[in-house]
């Protein structure tokens, strides 16, 4: 919890200091350690989810201490047509040109029902 709080305090300062107008316009990257780093992965989206942000990244650190960045990612990701998260994916699916690769799947097993 206490990453996540780092984080949501860092979304507000971007969304006054550079106009961010959205929290899934940007990257949640979490400076951990190895260990948390293999614990945390198994939570996957939901590291994005949890402070509303439309990406998250490791940077795994020899660490002094666990923190977070958040990154302003207008400007290098695309924005999913379904989710309007900005992931580095979105366009990695050649059937659904315009998504992440998370929401061309949810596409995919909505045409099978």
């Amino acid at each position: 919890m206490g990453l996540r709080d780092q984080a949501l305090l860092q979304l507000d300062a971007l969304k006054k200091s550079v106009g961010l107008n959205k929290a899934l316009d940007a990257e949640v990257v979490y400076h951990v350690d190895e260990a948390l780093s293999k614990r945390l992965e198994r939570y996957g989206p939901d590291l994005e989810d949890l402070v509303g942000a439309g990406f998250y990244s490791f940077a795994v650190t020899a660490s002094d201490g666990n923190r977070v960045e958040v990154v302003d990612r207008r400007e290098k990701y695309q924005a999913c047509a379904r989710s309007w998260k900005r992931r580095p994916d979105v366009g990695a699916d050649a059937e659904y040109p315009d998504l992440s690769e998370r929401d061309a799947a949810a596409m995919r097993a909505a045409k099978l029902k």
